[in-house]
């Protein structure tokens, strides 16, 4: 047995309790046992059995984990189905396109670090038999009915099957979040982003590379469309389609519900808004699709102030934060909370006390200005318009492999070993500086700029039929994820940043130049570009730079030809 257990109080004693055997907690417990197999851990959850949830979709962050942490590489790639990335589709005003007419951002090659779409089902119940086997105590059924923080002599968790006692308690028991609610840190509604989601799992869809014939396989190099995280955009909603086994496919939608008023209630009234939408009409066939189950939440977006305590309680998974199902950031996120929890820790059981109490605040503002910078991105996402995703989403991918996925490769949150308490305002002034001056505020603003110019000539839907972005990143910005982040420097991040905004103004300019006829060189567009990003101009700012350098060509071009 794992645990002591009190016959007098029915108390079950153990070194670390986790609330909740989900993909956070079970990763948790399997990584702690892994690297501590002294540790006495227990896990309460209060299902019986596991059935299909959210968190699918996963980033390479995650496999990163699985295969370094868990051990667990081979078993995702045997068991689940390889991830194609991220992939957008927009449509008509009148949402009347047909799937093979849709503009389209996605990419046309296979990338060589892996993630892959999670079926919930296997993943949490094969999960829970591996950490059984392996001597971790699991107790299915369990549900919290009272919390007793006490860092001195131990955390009592009360349940109908007994109490719980530790000195370490994870709270990953997802929206439930006993410890986040009793201590009154869970941001419950989140004003700033306020959204409500509808989805289920669903066989009989139609096979996403069928629709478009020949031509339509063709323009991805025959790759497979259907293995990607397909996202369906539209004004203040989207769609997503995931598939999570041969049969069977994740869909949803998403509302910001300060920016659309939809309601639904059922899983017939859900499937029949989905199907005023042409495309979903083709996917979603009347004779063939069946509805395996069905879920609906508001106000999803949450947050905690502080997940992590000095007092030795931590949150991680959806019991800290949940930003959106936008670019499946919930895989990533838990990924470093558990390697974050894991160090802590690990410093507490080796008695280093000055490294536990610097990790602390260090892990939390990192936590913070992480779900930020990811923020910025969701937000910057809710818009029907092809052309501002495709001057943005590359920008995005050159900051997420190029300094996220690597940061997270090494454990790069922050703490430096040695740090003390007196560095801590350094690291504060060092995080808001890069908060105040994060990029990505930077290029959201120019592409909202760029999108509100094309809404004022009438052109915010010019290019969402017949368009295809071929999304690719040049080596030079894959460089620290092929490395696993050993080549990463202070250097190489302020350099990916400053091509990111480059990047981007040089997309809007060339949109731009093709709307207005303007005859610029290659040469023109990257000087404008690059002055634009040293002065950090407006749009049209840097359109009226580029017309004066194009200009400026075109008449040294006429004069030379005049001359000879």
């Amino acid at each position: 047995m794992n645990e002591l257990m009190s016959e007098e109080n029915h108390e079950t004693q153990c070194d670390l309790l986790i609330i909740g055997h989900s993909m956070a907690g079970g990763c948790l417990a399997r990584q702690m046992k892994l690297e501590h197999p002294e540790l006495r851990i227990t896990v309460i959850e209060r299902k019986t059995e596991f059935g299909y949830w959210v968190g699918e979709s996963t980033l390479e962050a995650f496999w990163n984990y699985a295969a370094t942490s868990l051990d667990l590489g081979h078993y995702l790639d045997t068991n689940h189905l390889y991830k194609h990335g991220l992939r957008f589709f927009y449509d008509s005003k009148e949402h009347d396109l047909a799937l093979k007419d849709m503009s389209e951002v996605g990419r046309s090659w296979y990338h060589g670090t892996p993630a892959h779409q999670i079926d919930r089902k296997k993943f949490d119940t094969d999960l829970c038999r591996m950490n059984i086997e392996s001597g971790i105590d699991v107790r299915l059924g369990v549900t919290v009915t009272d919390v007793a923080l006490d860092r001195d002599h131990g955390h009592t968790i009360k349940t109908a099957a007994g109490n719980f006692r530790a000195k370490w308690v994870v709270d990953a028991a997802g929206f439930a979040s006993p410890i986040a609610r009793q201590l009154g840190i869970c941001e419950i509604k989140n004003d700033e982003h306020p959204i409500s989601s509808y989805w289920a799992r669903v066989s009989g869809v139609a096979n996403l590379d069928l629709l478009g014939g020949k031509e339509w396989r063709q323009r991805v190099r025959y790759t497979t469309r259907t293995l990607a995280t397909t996202h369906f955009m539209y004004g203040g909603y989207w769609f997503w389609l995931i598939p999570l086994d041969g049969e069977t496919y994740s869909i949803g939608l998403v509302t910001k519900n300060d920016e659309c008023d939809i309601k639904i209630k059922g899983e017939q009234e859900f499937l029949d808004f989905l199907r005023t939408h042409k495309c979903m009409e083709e996917l979603l066939p009347v004779e063939t699709t069946r509805i395996l189950d069905y879920t609906q939440m508001k106000n999803l977006s949450r947050r905690v102030s502080a997940p992590y305590s000095e007092d030795r309680w931590f949150l991680t998974g959806m019991s800290a934060v949940f930003l959106d199902p936008l670019l499946s950031p919930g895989s990533a996120y838990l990924s470093d909370s558990n390697r974050m929890i894991g160090d802590m820790i690990k410093a507490d059981m080796q008695g280093d006390d000055e490294a536990y109490r610097v990790m602390v605040p260090v892990f939390n503002r990192f936590s913070q200005f992480w779900l930020d910078n990811f923020f910025l991105h969701i937000k910057g996402l809710y818009h029907p318009c092809y052309d501002r995703q495709k001057v943005y989403f590359t920008s995005m991918l050159m900051q997420w492999f190029g300094i996220i996925l690597p940061s997270s490769m090494v454990k790069n949150w922050g703490y430096m070993p040695g740090m003390t308490m007196a560095d801590l305002q350094g690291f504060y002034d060092q995080m808001d500086y890069l908060s105040a001056n994060n990029v990505i505020h930077k290029i959201d603003h120019i592409a909202h700029e760029f999108e509100d110019l094309l809404k004022s000539r009438g052109l915010e839907f010019s290019h969402n039929e017949g368009q295809f972005f071929d999304v690719e990143i040049d080596d030079c910005f894959m460089e620290n994820t092929r490395t696993m982040g050993s080549t990463l420097t202070m250097d190489s991040i302020v350099h990916i940043e400053q091509k990111m905004l480059e990047v981007t103004y040089l997309g809007i300019l060339q949109r731009l130049a093709e709307l207005d006829n303007v005859q610029a060189t290659k040469a023109d567009l990257m000087d404008a570009a690059r002055e634009s990003c040293q002065y950090e101009l407006t749009v049209l700012e840097a359109f009226n730079t580029l017309c004066t350098k194009a200009n400026k060509t075109r008449k040294e071009q006429e004069s030379q030809v005049a001359m000879a």
